[in-house]
């Protein structure tokens, strides 16, 4: 196999060229643009490509050459005055560009960077693909998802992938594992994210997308575009246009480039245009709702109980059948994601490691703040430190003044002899837990007299 492609129309450049390679002639392949020998070859690890006339032989060449040749670095050799152009015409191949003819070290040295490149996944992608594995076990793994195997396959990676579902439901996440999983090449590129409820129109899509390509760095490998039924019809239909047939200006056409959309779910609130549904036709997912599986609840709170233990440690931590009973009760309109948080929150408030019903933490529960008096939790008398009990509170002062100013403020102020503070509290005491007699008008505590007379 020929580490380097050397292109150019002129056998006398290609000679030159190969001679400063350094490189052993069974390493090489010289050839013109359109050399039939090319189709067939075996990619090598870089290229140098010759620039001449009106870049026609080339351009049809990299045209041709590029979805096998992903991977692969490419040298550009430019006049000084044809740089810019050759940066416009071959950006997307994001080639290096040498004005005028090479020394033997800059070749080399770009020889040597493009054999010593590794295309394994980093650390940090294998951290990644992990991460997105656990979680959608544990968001859907137990259900069958129809279309997921089809989705999965690398041959159909540039088709436009569709995922359908109620928000909440695990749309994103499926988007993200199928994109991590389907791509057993460690095809690198950057991802477009867009929202369909943010755009004003597909010309903004389209704009962005050129805004994107313009940028340095790796390639635009995906658009992305969340609640694409957001977008008024006329502008999803105009988005499956761009998708069909792309637009002036952009490049869509990439090695591994794929539209990602994510939608509600099909039936009477279908919000999608039957255009833009057609382009997403041979690759549309619709993920099942938590509500359609109930019978799925148990072993999502059980999956979730078990990440969290892996996560901060500890025993492990299960939900009790009343738990789930009343989990299964819950309309939760925000779907797997809400339930996850609930279930999170819960383990987060407390400490047992069987939670019962009790222990679940929805958004309107209120914490519990009241304990014992002899534990010294918070909520108790012995919550905070002796001398801090003793020093004055300012706080409490100023809301005392305030109660004070608003008594005087009464029309009617109560002249009855204040008691002592020890009948005060001791009042207070008994009135706290006193249930006033049924049938009977509401009316003020003696407590609450108390207070008053205290802020006057």
């Amino acid at each position: 196999m020929p580490k380097l492609w050397i292109i150019h129309r002129s056998p006398q450049q290609r000679a030159a060229l190969a001679r400063l390679s350094g490189l052993a002639a069974s390493d090489i392949l010289a050839a013109e643009p359109n050399d039939a020998r090319l189709v067939h070859a075996a990619a090598p690890e870089s290229i140098v490509l010759g620039l001449v006339g009106d870049f026609e032989l080339e351009l049809d060449f990299a045209h041709r050459q590029r979805a096998r040749l992903s991977q692969t670095r490419w040298l550009l050799i430019a006049k000084a005055a044809d740089t810019d152009e050759a940066e416009r015409l071959f950006h997307s191949l994001r080639p290096e560009i040498q004005k005028g003819a090479p020394s033997a070290r800059t070749l080399r040295a770009f020889i040597s960077a493009a054999a010593s490149q590794r295309h394994a996944a980093s650390l940090t992608e294998r951290q990644r693909r992990q991460r997105i594995g656990e979680r959608f076990s544990l968001w859907l793994g137990s259900l069958e998802v129809p279309g997921l195997l089809r989705a999965l396959d690398p041959s159909l990676a540039k088709l436009p992938l569709l995922v359908r579902g109620v928000p909440g439901s695990g749309r994103s996440l499926l988007c993200h594992y199928v994109e991590t999983f389907r791509d057993h090449h460690h095809v690198r590129g950057r991802v477009l994210r867009l929202s369909g409820r943010e755009l004003g129109s597909s010309e903004e899509i389209a704009l962005r997308i050129s805004e994107s390509e313009r940028s340095m760095g790796e390639s635009l490998r995906r658009v992305w575009i969340d609640e694409i039924d957001a977008l008024p019809p006329a502008e999803q239909r105009a988005v499956a246009e761009l998708i069909a047939h792309g637009s002036a200006g952009i490049e869509l056409d990439a090695p591994g480039f794929r539209w990602i959309a994510t939608a509600g779910p099909s039936g009477l609130e279908d919000r999608l245009e039957s255009s833009l549904e057609h382009a997403f036709a041979p690759l549309e997912i619709e993920i099942p709702s938590l509500l359609d599986h109930p019978e799925t609840l148990g072993v999502f709170a059980s999956n979730v109980a078990r990440d969290w233990t892996k996560s901060v440690g500890g025993v492990a931590r299960v939900f009790s059948d009343s738990a789930l009973l009343t989990l299964e009760a819950h309309p939760w309109t925000g779907d797997r994601s809400e339930l996850e948080a609930i279930l999170r929150t819960s383990l987060a408030a407390s400490s047992r490691q069987v939670l019962e019903d009790v222990d679940l933490r929805f958004p309107t529960d209120a914490p519990a703040t009241t304990k014992s008096h002899t534990t010294g939790m918070p909520g108790s008398f012995e919550e905070t430190s002796t001398a801090a009990r003793h020093e004055p509170d300012r706080e409490g002062t100023h809301a005392v003044e305030e109660i004070g100013q608003a008594v005087f403020a009464d029309d009617e102020i109560d002249a009855a002899p204040a008691p002592d503070e020890s009948t005060l509290l001791s009042e207070a005491s008994f009135n706290f837990t006193k249930e006033p007699e049924r049938g009977a008008p509401p009316q003020e505590s003696d407590a609450a007299h108390g207070w008053r007379r205290l802020a006057r």
